[in-house]
């Protein structure tokens, strides 16, 4: 007979995943370091895997078997804290101050936030939307509880919880021009989308033009619907109004994109973590 998989040896997994150090995890858990080595053995038994990779000094990182879990695990923790709030076992209340993009308000957090906000009546949301850089700063400042933003080369610190393919996008039917500079659609410098885009035009010795700027996503997407412009997008986020353009095209290939949840040191209510958990697991199970 398979063993089950307990909750407490995934929850102890996870906080040395998401601090690559069993020292962090059990200060996070408050238990001493012995009690979460002995879980993560227990857990690996249970598996029949090893899930961490022991690097020099006291880093680690996940193995392949251990990235594989990690979805399931964060999935799993969901789905427990869920159906506790849902037979009101367990009430949480607070506010949480949550930061993301445009993008990613609209494409990726609805659904988990819908589910979060019907389990947990009693906790406060605060949205706040604004490019992924701004947000990090208010993050450090102590403005926000949890970021959900485009990885940033210089932040590694945040759980990464998707890779997501970009795609070159245009309005369906849209005639692509046969000579001349290639028209785009892009929100300003700063912008991931627009970084890996420009270069690998550039690359390809393809020309183009900013035919639009906007400062938000909406700008640009409305441009492009209407058939004015080409730009990058997440794969996942076309919709039924546009379609994506590849190397038959003559567009050249695109780096994905890192999706990572940031959150506070300073925010260790039980809704902030589970609101992060339930992020993760639900754009974990996307991840591509």
């Amino acid at each position: 007979m398979k063993p089950d998989l307990d909750i407490d040896l995934l929850r102890a997994f996870l906080a040395v995943a998401d601090s690559a150090s069993f020292t962090a995890a059990s200060q996070r858990l408050g238990r001493v370091q012995s009690a979460i080595s002995a879980q993560i053995k227990k857990l690996e038994q249970a598996v029949g895997a090893d899930v961490f990779s022991r690097g020099r000094g006291r880093s680690v990182s996940l193995t392949d078997s251990g990235e594989a879990l990690a979805v399931y695990a964060r999935r799993m923790l969901a789905l427990n804290e869920e159906a506790l709030a849902a037979v009101g076992r367990r009430t949480m209340q607070g506010r949480i101050r949550l930061g993301t993009t445009d993008t990613y308000a609209q494409s990726y957090l609805p659904s988990v936030l819908s589910l979060f906000t019907q389990a947990n009546p009693g906790v406060e949301l605060e949205v706040l939307c604004k490019n992924s850089r701004a947000l990090l700063t208010a993050l450090d400042r102590d403005a926000l509880d949890l970021a959900l933003i485009t990885r940033q080369d210089d932040r590694k610190d945040g759980v990464l919880v998707r890779r997501e393919p970009l795609a070159w996008a245009a309005a369906r039917n849209y005639p692509l021009p046969q000579d001349g500079p290639l028209p785009l659609a892009f929100m300003p410098e700063g912008c991931a989308f627009r970084a890996a885009a420009l270069p690998a035009l550039d690359k390809a010795g393809r020309s183009w033009r900013i035919a639009l700027h906007s400062e938000g996503p909406a700008g640009v997407r409305a441009a492009v619907s209407a058939g004015l412009a080409i730009t990058v997008l997440p794969r996942s986020t076309l919709g039924p109004l546009l379609v994506s353009l590849g190397e038959q095209q003559g567009f050249p290939g695109l780096p994905p994109i890192e999706i990572a949840v940031h959150r506070n040191p300073k925010s260790q209510s039980a809704a902030v973590l589970q609101l992060t958990e339930d992020i993760a697991a639900s754009l974990g199970f996307l991840a591509t």
